[in-house]
């Protein structure tokens, strides 16, 4: 071996040739039969490590698939008797470079063709509906033609929020019968957490008085970026008690993001790292914030989330969604994107979840949706959902280690 890692080479022939040396590891465990579980699109974030940590416990193994068309290698698996599933997560990618409609049906059909060629042959396809659209969708109608031939096609349907089929309602329907529920994982055992809070606030320049407000991850229009500032700018006025806002995550190229990075370098109050935030970095931004804030104006499920409360904060998030089926008074506070002065009101109620007398209970609270998040729970849930709903496989343990 030339100590590479499987699943980073992307040449012609990677994905079959390593779908077929799992499914032969598989074999050797015993259990059910070996199942081949090619996902794509493949994502630096750490869910789908999180999610997929028991998917070889119960027979299945993971294998990425870095580009769209690495699916017609999947075709021959079938015919060699291994069972293979196409599990496909964000749809963005299908229709993120077309020039207008015309285009956008082309790339359509040539997707639902490689998908049914590769049904036909006997592959089974299941999607992860991770938003009701795509984030900042040029052609909104085309996407919900596109998710609702994926559903039509797909075996099984996996929703991370409990209301997701009632949410997507007005673009595409989902039939309940292919419904496989397995909520987002918590992020335990990702990041480092070796940090306390002073040492934190020491390295990134923040005094131990300011009440911080935490924004991290990408930052995206769609996150709600002028509506933070505007709502900080709002409880910070004449306010006494010093507060700060501390954003870290790479931007995207939109004109509007850019729009927001320069007005946070010109504010005083707000701490920018508008970058990359490597894994180790990660728990600086997080123990030096008092309140993490999801302003996002539209959205349907957040990892952030599970990320804060992986940490035990106190959040203040979108009253709407799946990121609501969530949040409780004891760790939280919601506001609703279409009425204004709701993002600030609820950033100042957030100050009650951070007094000293009851800090200890908010923590507690969030620590304990986050340990009922578990990503070994919620894998095996994920693993063994989607055996039953795909091939009818009983609910029972696999038999490897």
């Amino acid at each position: 071996m030339d100590g590479r890692l499987r699943g980073r080479r992307t040449g012609q022939g990677r994905a079959i040739a390593e779908a077929i040396e799992a499914a032969r590891r598989l074999e050797t465990r015993g259990g059910p039969p070996p199942t081949i579980l090619a996902f794509h699109p493949v994502t630096t974030n750490p869910f789908q490590p999180q999610l997929y940590r028991r998917t070889w416990q119960n027979g299945l193994a993971p294998i990425p698939l870095h580009r769209l068309e690495e699916i017609d290698e999947l075709v021959g698996l079938p015919a060699l008797g291994i069972r293979t599933i196409l599990h496909l997560h964000w749809t963005h990618g299908v229709l993120s470079a077309i020039g207008d409609e015309a285009a956008g049906r082309a790339a359509i059909e040539a997707t639902f063709g490689r998908l049914d060629r590769f049904i036909e042959a006997g592959g089974k396809l299941v999607w992860t509906v991770h938003n009701v659209l795509p984030h900042d969708a040029r052609f909104q109608r085309l996407e919900a033609d596109l998710q609702q031939g994926i559903v039509d096609r797909a075996a099984a349907v996996h929703i991370l929020a409990a209301g997701t089929v009632r949410a997507v309602a007005d673009w595409f329907t989902i039939p309940e019968d292919k419904v496989v529920h397995a909520p987002l994982p918590s992020y335990r055992g990702v990041y480092q957490d070796i940090y306390p809070r002073d040492e934190a606030r020491h390295r990134l320049g923040i005094d131990d008085d300011e009440v911080v407000y935490g924004l991290v991850g990408a930052i995206k229009p769609y996150k709600g970026l002028t509506a933070l500032i505007d709502a900080f700018d709002t409880v910070s006025a004449g306010d006494p008690r010093p507060r700060r806002l501390l954003i870290a995550g790479a931007p995207d190229r939109a004109e509007a993001t850019r729009a927001f990075i320069d007005r946070c370098r010109d504010h005083p109050l707000i701490t920018l790292h508008a970058r990359r935030i490597p894994d180790d970095e990660m728990q600086l931004f997080l123990r030096a914030t008092d309140i993490a804030v999801l302003p996002y104006e539209d959205v349907l499920n957040s990892s952030v989330l599970f990320l804060v409360l992986t940490f035990g904060l106190p959040v203040v998030t979108p009253s709407s969604g799946g990121i609501a089926e969530e949040i409780q008074p004891s760790f939280g506070r919601t506001f609703d994107p279409d009425r204004p002065g709701s993002l600030a009101a609820a950033l100042r109620s957030a100050d009650e979840l951070i007094e000293p007398n009851a800090i200890g209970g908010t923590r507690a609270a969030a620590l304990e949706l986050a340990a009922k998040h578990d990503p070994d729970a919620i894998g095996e849930r994920f693993a063994r959902g989607v055996l039953s709903r795909v091939y009818g496989d009983p609910v029972l343990p696999y038999g490897g280690s």
